[in-house]
């Protein structure tokens, strides 16, 4: 039992690491993935911290949530973003709902 724990205590954060890989750029993660902000902003007012300090997430899929403010995008972003665009061939529909500052919300779609 004592090397069970022992054992678990050691592979999971390595475990914990690789699901969230930290980076500071979209150049930082794969190639099907891109660098969503640790810190992102709530309400009217937010302090911009200047902090580029993201994790690794998967390029939006259909179905996935995703900002309408991105759908421009058609690559990976090289920026820190507060979500990650839909993937190549997918775009961004609005669904109607709002979240300040950040902007419509919506879901990849094709």
């Amino acid at each position: 039992m004592k090397t069970l724990t022992i054992l678990l205590a050691v592979i999971l954060p390595l475990v914990l690491a690789v699901a969230q890989r930290t980076c500071n750029t979209g150049s930082d993660c794969n190639s099907d993935e891109c660098c969503v902000s640790n810190n992102p902003p709530r309400g009217k007012r937010f302090l911009e911290t200047h902090s580029h300090l993201g994790h690794c997430v998967p390029m939006g899929t259909d179905g996935s949530s995703c900002l309408v403010r991105y759908s421009h995008l058609t690559t990976r972003p090289e920026d820190v973003v507060y979500a990650c665009p839909c993937s190549t061939g997918l775009q961004c529909h609005g669904d109607g709902l709002y979240e300040v500052p950040l902007g419509e919300r919506g879901h990849c779609a094709y």
